[in-house]
């Protein structure tokens, strides 16, 4: 296997192993939970029918919200002829195969045939056309060119579940009805589609088939075309099994419901319904119009942007009391350039009583709310998303503590770009101008006390908040949340808070902190005092190259003692200290990748857990013969430590031979090294140092050989030249010696000297002998040192001319033609 796919595939299990705590996840955008899609889907009501569930192909530009938006694909090119169909087993596939007529050369035995995107007409589907298939349990009939159903289309098929229709031209008219298409079906069908029937949903004729389906005992999942303000009526108490029903227009059919009547769906039966994409607009909503529906458990809304989110409070009154209602899903259902949008305590009057669990209200330009309002929401509420909203901070933040039943809170900003309007919006002040006194009443009055942030409420029981590109903008100071609550994630990402000065206290319990792409500059040694339990430290994409360069004693993660998985990927680092990251004796995943680092300096001899370090993308030569020596004694401890150096420019030389080796054959053992994206700086190769490594060896036992030779050489070359120099200065060398060994010696006291003067001539020269010594004995009472006649016999005579001079108290030279010729008589000149 690839070095980078064990890499990548060894992360993702450490991830899963880091800690046993079921809040803590790693994924790449927090938890599933708060990332989750609206659970009001109809595509994931019934996964045995799945392969119904693809979309309208709706026009090339369709208008969502005030803009004009791309949509559908293209249809597949139509291919030809039964020989098209692909069989699996028992399923057969001959969708887009230009059948103008239901194959009849297929097994008997079949169980799922898809005929979607063909040529089939009504005279195609009569007459027991499938009585061939009796086992068939899925049959699709999508997107084909079928007006009207006869009532033998489905005999035949005792064990159908499945019956995919949408995207035809059956008008739901008297005419379908009054129809006994589906009387053969009574007992088995469980799944139908007939949306995405009518183009004209505002014809004057239609009408739900409440009589044509009713025959259909088993019915659970129903999926039709919305009609504008009309009844769906259910007199018999006829589908007493239906559950779900989707009326969702857009991508799956087409739905104009406009408004809601009073009691507008008479099945009791039903917990989930989709009405999103159905133009319904809040002026047209009867306040009872769910009143029937007191099993319902989920209810999607969402698409409807001329509803108002006030008039889902309107709407909300007929299941003020249903405690079976979990998930409310109202996505979009405000104008996008609407402004003043504000959540009054009398659109969430009807929640209260409600047994709501999770409302997904994002994309509703929603800007704050009113003090006291979100006391008003249900006390079994554990998830509240807010996302791409305009959330802006307010008193109603109070509030929050009494949320005691969240546990998830999402106020993620948006990272979805829109299409340019294609018209102006009108009457964008309506909103500002209603409750204005209730907005006016917000405002603290000045001097308040209680206006002042003591501490930040926190719901006790939230554990997961994400604020993903909230565009916030603060630099986070001395900050207090409250007391005992149990946040254990918090993600932060994409806004900008460019200095973490801290303390923030009260956060003890948190767990993951996701900062990356906040523009941090400067985190100060008190930031992270209090964060006691953080195991996972996410803060990639910033700017923290000087703050980690002047933190020479580590105090900035000191106290992270608990981490397990660090990211300081694309900060610009250059240069990390050795106690950068001192006490983090937990951690298992560094990540230092795509910086400037040169040089790993930071010590890992702590990190005895340590499996992965990740130092990708860097400027990095080669590791120390230290770095590589805690490396190996960690994974000597047992932590089958993994380092990826991909993608650095690896010094290849001889001097680098054994970080080489060591690379090749220890650090990356694990990925059964064949060196994928590891490179050589200056040079052209191979990915991989496999044979880069025997070149090497090669050229630098040469190179070695040879440098003993110059070495050698150029010591007898030094030694011969120092000694010819010696002989050339022979005397100067003696002199120099000693004359530093006169100026070692203690000054002599005249009474010490032996003779008074040392005479200094030529043995040629007789008149000293015979003249002047005398004189200088006779008449001046000196006692003479004479050159040669007093120096002591078997001495060396350069020692004996040094002893003449330093036990004389003066030296006489006689200085005669004789005397320069004489070598020994130069001597004591120079001395």
């Amino acid at each position: 296997m690839p070095a980078i796919g064990l890499y990548r595939n060894k992360m993702k299990d450490i991830l899963k192993k880091k800690t046993n705590s079921s809040s803590l996840k790693f994924s790449e955008e927090s938890s599933s939970l708060i990332h989750s899609n609206s659970l009001g889907d109809e595509s994931h009501w019934f996964p045995e029918c799945s392969v119904c569930d693809e979309k309208l192909p709706a026009p090339e530009m369709v208008s969502i919200n005030g803009d004009l938006m791309s949509s559908k694909s293209k249809a597949q090119p139509l291919q030809s002829g039964v020989q098209c169909c692909k069989i699996n087993g028992t399923e057969a596939d001959c969708r887009n195969c230009s059948l103008t007529t239901i194959p009849s050369t297929l097994s008997p035995n079949i169980t799922v045939l898809l005929l979607g995107h063909n040529l089939l007409t009504d005279a195609s589907i009569s007459g027991g056309a499938f009585k061939r298939y009796p086992r068939l349990t899925l049959l699709s009939l999508s997107s084909n060119l079928i007006t009207s159903l006869a009532d033998d289309a489905f005999e035949g098929l005792p064990l159908l579940r499945c019956l995919c229709l949408q995207y035809n031209n059956i008008k739901m008219d008297e005419g379908l009805n009054s129809s006994l298409t589906f009387q053969p079906l009574a007992q088995s069908l469980v799944y139908l589609r007939l949306n995405g029937i009518n183009k004209n949903t505002t014809h004057v004729n239609l009408m739900y088939p409440s009589y044509a389906i009713g025959f259909l005992s088993n019915l659970k999942y129903l999926y039709m075309d919305g009609i504008p303000l009309v009844r769906f009526e259910n007199p018999q108490k006829k589908l007493p099994k239906l559950t779900h029903l989707g009326l969702a227009g857009f991508w799956y059919g087409n739905c104009n419901l406009t408004g809601l009547q009073s009691r507008a769906f008479e099945f009791n039966t039903l917990t989930h319904l989709d009405i999103s994409d159905c133009n319904l607009k809040g002026s047209f909503v009867n306040r009872s119009a769910l009143e029937n529906l007191q099993s319902l458990q989920n209810l999607t809304i969402s698409n409807n942007y001329a509803l108002g989110i006030q008039n889902v409070g309107h709407l909300m009154y007929s299941q003020r009391n249903n405690k079976n209602l979990k998930v409310l899903t109202m996505q979009r259902i405000n104008p996008r350039f609407s402004p003043c949008i504000v959540i009054y305590k009398s659109t969430l009057e009807n929640f209260k009583n409600t047994g709501l669990e999770e409302i997904y209200a994002m994309d509703n330009k929603i800007e704050t709310i009113e003090r006291g309002a979100l006391k008003l929401l249900p006390k079994t509420l554990k998830l509240l998303n807010l996302t791409n909203n305009k959330i802006i901070f307010g008193d109603y933040f109070k509030d929050l503590g009494k949320m005691k039943g969240l546990t998830s809170l999402i106020l993620d900003g948006s990272y979805k770009s829109y299409g340019f309007p294609y018209k102006y919006p009108t009457n964008v002040l309506n909103n500002c101008a209603g409750h204005s006194s209730s907005v006016r009443e917000t405002v603290a009055p000045e001097g308040d006390e209680d206006s002042y942030i003591k501490s930040i409420p926190v719901p006790p029981n939230l554990m997961e908040l994400s604020m993903y590109g909230n565009e916030m903008m603060y630099s986070l100071n001395n900050m207090t949340f409250s007391k005992n609550n149990n946040l254990k994630t918090a993600n932060l990402r994409l806004n900008v808070f460019q200095y973490l000065d801290g303390p923030i206290k009260g956060l003890e319990k948190l767990e993951i902190l996701k900062m990356d792409l906040c523009l941090i500059k400067k985190i100060s040694c008190e930031f992270f005092e209090y964060f006691l339990s953080l195991k996972f430290l996410s803060l990639n994409q910033n700017q923290l190259s000087e703050t980690l360069d002047a933190d020479e004693n580590g105090c900035i993660f000191q106290n992270l003692t608990q981490l397990i998985y660090m990211d300081l990927s694309l900060n610009d680092l250059y240069h990390l200290h050795p106690l950068s990251f001192k006490n983090l004796v937990n951690l298992k995943y560094l990540n230092v990748s795509q910086n400037r680092i040169q040089r790993v300096n930071f010590s890992l001899t702590h990190m005895m857990n340590l499996e992965i370090l990740d130092l990708q993308k860097n400027q990095i030569q080669s590791l120390s013969p230290e770095t590589r020596f805690e490396i190996d004694k960690i994974r000597e401890g047992g932590a089958p430590l993994l380092v990826n150096l991909s993608y650095n420019p690896i010094s290849c030389n001889c001097d680098n031979l054994s970080f080489l080796e060591w690379l090749s054959e220890t650090a990356l053992a694990d990925f059964d090294f064949n060196g994928a994206h590891y490179y050589c700086s200056m040079e052209k190769q191979p990915e991989g140092y496999r044979e880069t490594i025997g070149q090497l060896r090669r050229q630098c036992i040469k190179q070695e050989a040879l440098f003993g030779v110059v070495i050698s050489a150029t010591m007898i070359a030094v030694l011969a030249i120092v000694a010819v120099l010696a002989y050339r200065f022979r005397w100067t060398l003696r002199y120099w010696y000693h004359a530093a060994r006169l100026k070692f010696q203690p000054v002599i006291s005249p009474e010490q000297f032996e003779f008074d003067v040392f005479v200094s001539y030529s043995d040629k020269d007789d008149f000293v002998e015979e003249e002047l010594i005398p004189r200088l004995q006779d008449e001046f009472n000196f006692r003479v040192m004479m050159h040669g006649l007093c120096f002591p016999a078997g001495g060396h005579i350069t020692d004996s001319i040094h002893t003449a001079v330093t036990t004389s108290r003066k030296t006489l030279v006689v200085i005669t033609k004789n005397m320069l010729r004489s070598h020994w008589c130069n001597y004591e000149l120079m001395v």
